[in-house]
């Protein structure tokens, strides 16, 4: 079929344009290779005739499963796609109607605009290529992207952290006041995906990602009298068995893939005014410095992170416990427990986000995918093809978890 389409585009808008008459539709791709790996992302805009005759144009994001075999087990598509469909029609409204109830006038507005959805076009429960997600064009709206190679500044990164603090806040304060309701409504759409495999991007051979990440490691002479702790914490197959452990008090919805690229900023005079969260299709339950780790070792500028990493913790926390408070939830969080938290699952989110600093965000050549063998994982080179910035980022990264007694 043809992926560069939407088959039966007016089923899913219809219900969401007031009977307004679809008159035209221009759909392109939206990113470029490389960019987004958990799906096809289409740029879909439409033209809108109303009943007075005038017309109007509606942008929407057509999002679907991905192209590559392997990348479709990678994300788990059969249950991340139910997963992100029941984000935005489920979780969303019951958290804002909760805060509502509580007495907040300022609900979450962390996400797009959901227009419509679908597995399939054949009615079974199969997520196909016609699956289909169709969402607001944030770009259209005034969002960007941010730098990856540069990451962001202080009072972006504070604005973002206010926003992660209000979705974890929020669902926390939720599962503490209402906790009959989240297992019943919030906590099904929480289970994690299944990885394809015991090592991610595992290909058997020496281009395998773990291995080139050791490798640099170990060439680190500061390391090395350190090699068997980090060995340990970095073992993702010991880790993975861990991380199934018995929630903890603080378990919260956690985004699980929070990094710049997910997230959008939309400025105004110079400065950062709003941020949108995108990609929902791995979020699960989770100690919310799970997020909170993995957003600030991938995302923050470096200097930033070597200056101001600890003040960055104190103002999650202060956002944190002030949305508990707005939400009048009584609880024991102090910053000590916060940073007690980290010490438990750095190991958990280390891993992933040397991962994705050394092959994904600071890696201007993007992993290489076999178009003529869909299956087959992709390549990731070798540690000659890393770049000075990610190895430098990943010596910083592993020196702060060294220095706070983290490993």
């Amino acid at each position: 079929m043809n992926r560069q389409k939407v088959d039966r585009l007016e089923d899913l808008l219809e219900p969401h344009i007031d009977n307004k008459k679809i008159i035209d539709t221009k759909i392109t791709q939206l990113t470029a290779p490389g960019e987004n790996y958990g799906g096809l992302l289409l740029k879909v805009d439409v033209s809108l005739k109303n009943k007075d005759g005038t017309t109007e144009e509606l942008n929407v994001v057509a999002k679907s499963i991905p192209e590559n075999e392997f990348l479709q087990k990678v994300f788990d598509v059969q249950l991340s796609f139910r997963k992100e469909i029941a984000f935005y029609d489920t979780i969303v409204p019951l958290l804002q109607q909760f805060q509502t109830e509580r007495g907040m006038e300022d609900v979450i507005q962390f996400c797009a605009k959901k227009y419509g959805s679908r597995l399939n076009l054949n009615g079974s429960d199969v997520v196909d290529e016609n699956g289909t997600i169709l969402l607001e064009n944030l770009v259209q709206s005034g969002y960007r992207n941010a730098n990856r190679f540069e990451g962001f500044d202080l009072d972006t990164m504070k604005l973002v952290l206010k926003e992660l603090a209000t979705l974890h806040g929020v669902a926390l304060a939720f599962k503490i006041l209402k906790p009959d309701v989240f297992e019943e409504k919030i906590k099904p759409h929480l289970v994690p995906l299944k990885p394809p495999s015991s090592d991610p991007g595992s290909g058997g051979g020496p281009d395998t990602p773990h291995l080139i990440l050791m490798e640099f490691l170990e060439s680190v002479e500061e390391f090395r009298p350190l090699w068997p702790v980090l060995s340990e914490n970095l073992d993702f197959k010991a880790n993975l068995k861990q991380m199934g452990a018995a929630p903890r008090p603080l378990f919260t919805i956690t985004h699980n893939d929070l990094w710049l690229n997910n997230i959008m900023v939309k400025s105004e005079n110079g400065k950062c005014a709003a941020v949108k969260f995108v990609d929902f299709q791995n979020y699960g339950f989770k100690s919310p410095v799970n997020d909170l780790l993995f957003l600030l070792w991938t995302s923050v500028q470096q200097s930033l992170l070597d200056t101001e990493f600890d003040n960055l913790l104190r103002i999650y926390y202060d956002d944190l416990v002030g949305i508990l408070a707005r939400l009048n939830c009584e609880h024991k969080f102090t910053f000590e427990v916060l940073i007690e938290e980290i010490k438990t699952d750095c190991k958990f989110v280390l891993g992933q986000a040397l991962f994705m600093s050394m092959f994904v965000v600071f890696n201007k050549k993007a992993p290489e995918i076999d178009k003529q063998d869909p299956g087959k994982p992709p390549s990731f080179g070798n540690l000659e093809d890393v770049s000075a910035v990610a190895k430098e980022r990943i010596i910083l990264i592993v020196r702060k978890c060294i220095a706070n007694g983290w490993l």
